[in-house]
Parts: C-alpha cells; sequence; structure tokens
C-alpha cells in the first residue's frame, strides 16, 4: 500500500497564528488545505491568539470556511507575557512566535502541523501526516536560500531550516523540554537577531528532525536553488518540486502574491483559491492587475535567476565576502575570517 492509500487515523491537526491583518490569508491558506484533500473532514485547525490580535468576527469566519467542508476549527488563547522582552525590536508581530509554545498549549496533541499564513496547499496534508516523526522532535524543509548565503553561524547546525512549515512531535518536544530551551536562547539577543525564533528553533532542534521532501515548503525563489543543489548531489527531488508541488510558501517580506509580487513560480495558486473565499471581489479587476503583475515581474524573475547564478557579495563592513558561480558557493568569507571554500 503507498502513502496515497494509507487510510487516516484520527484527526490532521493544523495550526496556525493568524491575526486580523492576515485572516483573509489564512482563510485562504485553509481554503486550500481543504480543497486538496480527499477527506477535508480529517482536518481540525487551531488557531493560536492572543485577546487583541483576532477578533470574534475573523475567527467566525474562518470556522465557517472549515465548516464549509465539515472540519473542525478551535481558537487557542496564549497569554503573551511569557514572551515579554523577548521579540523587542523585530518586524515581527508576536503571534509569528506562537509555535515556540504548541506542545505547552495543545498538551492534548501529539503531534501537529504547524503553518504560516503566508502559503498554500497544492496536494493533500495528509500524504504530509503519514511521514514517519516518531523517533524525532521534527520534520522541515531545509532552506536552501540561507544555506546558500553561508550563513553558518552556529557550528552546530548541519542543515538550516525554515520555519513556516514544522511537522512536529509534540510528545517528544515535551519529553525533552524544548519549550524551555526555546525561552531560554531567545533572552540571549544574539541567537534572535538575525532570524529570530527561526535561529532559536534551528538550534534548539538541529540534532532532533527529519528532513522532508522541498515539496512540502516551496518558498519564494527556492526552486533554482532546490534543482542546482539537488543535481550537484545526484538526485532528482528537483523534478518532483516542479512536477509535484506539496505547499507554495510566499516567504519574504514583501514578496506576497496579494501585493502583486508575482516572483514565486506557484503565486497564482492564491488566487486560484482566494476566489472560493468569502472576500472575493471582482473577477475582472483582479485579474487585470494581475495581467499586469505577471509582465512587471517577468522582467524581475529574470534578474534573480542571473543573481543567483553568478553572484558576487562584498560588504567590508560587516566582513562578508562570497563569490557564487552557477548557485554555488565557492568563496565564502564570514564575519570571523574564517574562509570556507
Amino acid at each position: 500500500m503507498n502513502t496515497a492509500e494509507r487510510p487516516v487515523t484520527g484527526k490532521i491537526a493544523v495550526v496556525m497564528a493568524p491575526d486580523d491583518a492576515y485572516t483573509v490569508h489564512a482563510g485562504v491558506a485553509i481554503l486550500s488545505i481543504l480543497r486538496a484533500s480527499g477527506q477535508p473532514q480529517n482536518f481540525h485547525f487551531y488557531l493560536l491568539r492572543d485577546r487583541q490580535s483576532l477578533s470574534t468576527e475573523n475567527i467566525r469566519q474562518l470556522r465557517d470556511i472549515a465548516a464549509s467542508y465539515n472540519a473542525g476549527l478551535d481558537d487557542v488563547l496564549v497569554e503573551r507575557p511569557i514572551l515579554e522582552g523577548k521579540t523587542t525590536g523585530h518586524y515581527l508581530p508576536a503571534n509569528a512566535f506562537y509555535r515556540i509554545l504548541i506542545p505547552d498549549l495543545l498538551p492534548e496533541l501529539d503531534r501537529c502541523i504547524y503553518l504560516d499564513c503566508d502559503l498554500v496547499a497544492l496536494d493533500d496534508l495528509a500524504l504530509l501526516w503519514q511521514e514517519d516523526i516518531s523517533q524525532v522532535a521534527v520534520g522541515v524543509v531545509r532552506d536552501w536560500h540561507v544555506e546558500g548565503r553561508g550563513l553558518g553561524k552556529y557550528e552546530q547546525i548541519r542543515y538550516y531550516f525554515n520555519s513556516g512549515v514544522l511537522y512536529m512531535n509534540l510528545r517528544k518536544c515535551r519529553e525533552r523540554h524544548y519549550v524551555e530551551e526555546c525561552l531560554k536562547l531567545m533572552e540571549v539577543p544574539k541567537f534572535t537577531e538575525r532570524y529570530s525564533d527561526q535561529d532559536v528553533l534551528n538550534l534548539v532542534f538541529s540534532n532532533d528532525l527529519l528532513l522532508l521532501h522541498p515539496r512540502w515548503n516551496i518558498q519564494t525563489g527556492q526552486e533554482l536553488l532546490c534543482k542546482l543543489c539537488s543535481i550537484k548531489s545526484g538526485n532528482a527531488q528537483w523534478r518532483e518540486v516542479e512536477e509535484r508541488p506539496g505547499i507554495a510558501h510566499y516567504s519574504g517580506r514583501k514578496r506576497k502574491p496579494w501585493l502583486f509580487d508575482m516572483k514565486h513560480r506557484l503565486a497564482m495558486a492564491y488566487w486560484d483559491s482566494f476566489r472560493h473565499s468569502p472576500w472575493r471581489g471582482s473577477d475582472e479587476n483582479i485579474t487585470a492587475a494581475l495581467a499586469k503583475a505577471v509582465a512587471k515581474n517577468r522582467i524581475a524573475r529574470w534578474h534573480d535567476v542571473i543573481r543567483h547564478l553568478l553572484l558576487i557579495k562584498i560588504t567590508p563592513k560587516r566582513g562578508i565576502y562570497r563569490l557564487v558561480f552557477l548557485g554555488i558557493t565557492c568563496i565564502n568569507i564570514m564575519p570571523s575570517g574564517k574562509k570556507k571554500r
């Protein structure tokens, strides 16, 4: 029996942390998950919120979307004082850090799939749920972009992962006291100054993770890097990323389809689910705006391709000297002065 034929036992727990500003995008993400599933009634969503971040009306709208597919949805209150002083100075809102607290916030669950709100599902997440993470704390997808930039700042990190998609073994996290460990690291400024809680999660889970197929977290601008790195390592994963995408993640602070930035190869998938949402407007207006955005971004996309293929970066102030050729870092001198080839 292949993975597609295995029956799902119990509910598939999906955890998100939207705020009022991201309600529409969370709704589109939920819709995409349910539309991509052959058994949407098997999903149960958990929304992490504090007393101010998500209004009762927006919770109701998201619950109605889930209910329309016979799926469940609960909101989970997060008391913010536990994170006070740990997120100051970073552009991320406080709810972005709630993923760290999931093992304690949902003690009734043994595992869950945590998802950022700026993504859509293109394949059934039941297939991701069937991955075996019984022996590790988390299943993750490598962040090719961060690795490609030579960010070997922490020697204990072998593979750097993106925290927008996490398949979490909550029981293991509790047994190994990872929430406490994360919170302690977040008190140390040097561990949060770059990618905030993502760096902390990488440090804590560095030796307790399973690398998932990259199709489960296809980030903006990642396809080319994934393809090049896969060719270098002698496997064909990049073909599956292109032919059978699982999750399109619109990563990047401003690279979002709703901002009409269409650099992600799968940006149109967002609008496909949006048109089935309660917030859909005039299809004619959306189509016209998208046509202009696609034309504008086609040039920008080629610029990105060239930049990834051949890139020389010299930043004397930060002590970074880097040469990338055909997507592979040839020379990388980091602030420590250590030269990598």
